[in-house]
């Protein structure tokens, strides 16, 4: 009888059409990697546009013993999951063992990791298109395929790691080395620290120092490398290429030595600067130097033979960065310059700012901040030469080094108040028409909203301060990257600030 049944059922596949199609269909789909059929079963259930209850009562169709999500087909299972948060993700990998493999799947995570970390600071990106943002995924899938060699991209370590990284910058959860506090780097240096530089990628920190010396370190093992001696003054800033193996400083002997990282050989001493070299910042062809000449030099990174000089300061040039093809300046003068780096020009000049500039940063393609001795903070349009706002007394002293993370999407000041400072760069929006300034209150915590113009002006929001380990000392210079933070200042010594606790993927933290 069985097999009689069995007969009927299999001549009535092959005489209905619809269920040879479907027999057909599944086939086809079983052969497809397991995302792409969690991808169409989403697709073809969105299509048949059913009640938001439909997928329970599908469940409630299950035999109350096995009632149990994970016994549907793996697509409407990840379907089910892919609505879930990531605290209810944790918990249902502790159910089973075939929870804990399902919940960890790639298909789960790699559409929640591309939504939520795939983004950009302009507002405009949620008004693209949808075939726009439809190849800018295509493109993202891409591009983190490359970040491992193996053949599958672990979707929930990279997640997993990359969400811890960012509660912990955001709510300041870190731990602190330094020299003057349980001696992790041996002798860092013998004066003032001005400026560090880290690669984690390469485990690599460089420092320079009032000593005449730049020093090259472990950062995993705070072991010293290497010592490169060769300026006859201080060393106020530093360049680190280790893609090309060198390291760039600038001194106030007016010179810039390029060094091999390797060695310490010095390959090439670049001269004619007038002043002290106050400031390095490279892209991928071109290095640029300012200098207390008031002059801004152009460099070819291949061969270390001078392009260009810019010249369109009335004073000391204090600070430059660079982004793709645009240079930005800050100058004693009071003003701010945003360079063409292919012409050779000014595009804006930002003037009158209230005290000498002592520090700029991007913080994206279109949006630029500087920081003066007077302690404020201001931003810039430079597509439209625009002042979008202004921080008055985001620090008690000199703004000295301001950087942005552009994977948490944080801005970092660090002031001569011996206070390094962390900003919500997600630039907000206050409606206020009828005030004429932007200001911190007296704790640098609460924003007056009575004195921000124009109307829906955008300002930056304090996170927290970091002050604890020196805070009677000068702060000179802060960079960062997806991990870490590195802090330098007259204490003698540089500090870091690691952000992966409670992270347990951390070989992927130099990807982000």
């Amino acid at each position: 009888m069985g097999l009689a049944s069995d007969t009927m059922s299999a001549e009535s596949l092959d005489t209905d059409p619809f269920a040879f199609a479907i027999r057909r269909a599944s086939v086809l789909l079983t052969s497809l990697p397991i995302d792409h059929r969690a991808r169409l079963a989403k697709l073809f259930l969105q299509g048949l546009q059913l009640p938001e209850n439909a997928l329970t009562d599908l469940v409630n169709t299950l035999p109350s013993k096995t009632r149990d999500p994970s016994l549907l087909p793996a697509e409407l299972f990840l379907m089910i999951l892919s609505h879930l948060s990531y605290r209810d993700l944790a918990r249902c990998r502790q159910v089973n063992r075939n929870w804990h493999q399902c919940v960890s799947s790639g298909a789960v995570w790699k559409g929640r990791y591309l939504q939520k970390f795939s983004r950009t600071s302009d507002d405009s990106t949620e008004e693209s298109s949808d075939s726009t943002n439809a190849a800018n995924l295509e493109l993202k899938i891409e591009q983190d395929r490359t970040l491992t060699s193996k053949g599958d991209v672990p979707w929930f370590n990279l997640y997993a790691t990359r969400h811890t990284l960012e509660n912990n910058w955001w709510r300041g959860r870190c731990s602190m080395h330094s020299v003057s506090h349980g001696g992790c780097f041996d002798y860092a240096h013998l004066g003032t620290v001005y400026s560090v530089q880290g690669d984690l990628a390469h485990d690599i920190v460089v420092s320079a120092s009032h000593d005449h010396t730049a020093k090259l370190w472990s950062l995993s093992s705070r072991k010293l490398l290497r010592v490169f001696y060769g300026h006859s003054g201080s060393v106020l800033c530093l360049h680190l290429d280790l893609n090309r193996g060198i390291v760039l400083s600038g001194s106030a002997d007016n010179t810039i030595i390029a060094w091999r990282a390797l060695d310490g050989l010095v390959l090439k001493r670049l001269t004619g600067h007038g002043g002290a070299v106050t400031g390095l910042a490279a892209n991928d062809e071109i290095l640029a130097s300012c200098s207390r000449d008031g002059f801004i030099r152009l460099w070819s990174l291949a061969t270390l033979s001078p392009i260009g000089v810019l010249g369109a300061h009335n004073g000391c040039v204090n600070t430059i960065c660079i982004r793709n093809s645009l240079l930005v300046s800050g100058s004693s003068d009071r003003t701010v310059v945003v360079w063409d780096l292919k012409s050779q020009h000014p595009i804006h000049v930002f003037q009158d700012l209230d005290a000498s500039v002592s520090s700029v940063a991007f913080i994206s393609d279109d949006t630029i901040v500087a920081g003066t001795r007077g302690g404020a903070i201001c931003w810039f349009n430079i597509r439209t030469g625009q002042r979008l706002g202004k921080i008055r007394g985001a620090h008690s002293r000199t703004v000295r080094s301001l950087c942005y993370n552009e994977t948490h999407q944080l801005l970092i000041s660090a002031s001569h108040d011996g206070l390094i400072k962390v900003w919500n760069a997600n630039l907000h929006t206050i409606d206020s028409s009828n005030s004429n300034r932007l200001s911190v209150s007296s704790d640098s915590k609460h924003i007056d909203k009575r004195t921000v113009s124009p109307a829906n002006t955008r300002y930056f929001e304090l996170l927290y301060s970091l002050s604890e380990h020196n805070a009677s000392k000068s702060q000179f210079h802060v960079s960062t990257d997806s991990r870490y933070l590195l802090s330098c200042g007259e204490d003698l010594c540089f500090t870091v600030y690691d952000f992966g606790l409670g992270a347990s993927k951390l070989e992927y933290a130099h990807q982000f």
